[in-house]
């Protein structure tokens, strides 16, 4: 078994900062720290939407990604509507709906959301209701929000089918996972040998990439949530607010 530390996260908030957390999710307390490569260019997944996420279209395929081969991380995309993230899809009917989720690896209202609404969100996949794009965020702990980003990018490349459920555990535990850790998980449970591309930290410039864009738009916690452009309020019950959702476009 292994030596999971407990998280950091708490250490690094002030008091105002914590209480926010508490009441409405996990808030970006700062900028998080800028790469040190002095390159601008960095490698982006195959898989990679332009705003940095990931999108499932079942519980174990990704779409095609929409990403360069390289992200500027001086070159930010911008939003063609103010105010609200970039990527966010209206479905024409018949279409399922685009489901939008800021999320960070590190944050613990993150851990009860895949707690609570994973196997709610499986569901509705396997079912073809729903696209899921999941965009993974680092502010809340500066080395192990970043390292997870980093591991959940590796996984798309070598085994995209694991990539949902892997997220889900990592994200779901609760824990500050080191790298040898992440790499663990990956293998004794996915049977994915991820641990090159996570020791050499091939996308941690697009972990950055992905938080400065959604910094840009205005995110400030997670979880956050879109369908189309219409934003859930984490005081309404999740599913009952995809449930809604789904019946409006039905109409």
């Amino acid at each position: 078994m292994m030596n999971r530390t407990p998280r950091r996260w708490l250490t690094a908030l002030t008091s105002v900062a914590a209480l926010s957390l508490v009441l409405s999710g996990c808030a970006s307390v700062g900028d998080s720290e800028e790469p040190e490569d002095d390159a601008d260019l960095s490698p982006a997944p195959s898989a990679a939407t332009e705003q940095g996420g990931f999108v499932l279209s079942s519980p174990t395929e990704l779409e095609p990604g929409t990403a360069p081969e390289e992200v500027d991380l001086e070159e930010l995309p911008t939003s063609e509507e103010p105010g609200l993230p970039g990527g966010l899809r209206t479905p024409e009917e018949g279409e399922p709906l685009h489901v939008v989720i800021y999320s960070d690896p590190s944050c613990p209202h993150c851990a009860d959301f895949e707690e609570q609404y994973g196997d709610f969100l499986e569901d509705e996949l396997d079912e073809g209701t729903i696209t899921v794009e999941y965009r993974t965020m680092t502010f809340v702990d500066a080395e192990a929000s970043p390292e997870a980003s980093n591991a959940f990018s590796c996984m798309t490349e070598e085994s995209p089918e694991d990539y949902l459920p892997y997220l889900s555990e990592v994200t779901a535990s609760a824990q500050a996972l080191s790298p040898e850790e992440l790499a663990e998980i990956a293998e004794d449970d996915y049977d994915a040998e991820i641990s090159s591309c996570i020791e050499e930290g091939t996308y941690l410039d697009f972990a950055q990439y992905t938080t400065d864009l959604a910094r840009e738009e205005g995110l400030r916690g997670t979880p956050t949530v879109y369908v189309g452009e219409e934003r859930w309020e984490t005081s309404e019950d999740f599913e009952e607010w995809i449930q809604d959702q789904l019946a409006d476009h039905a109409d």
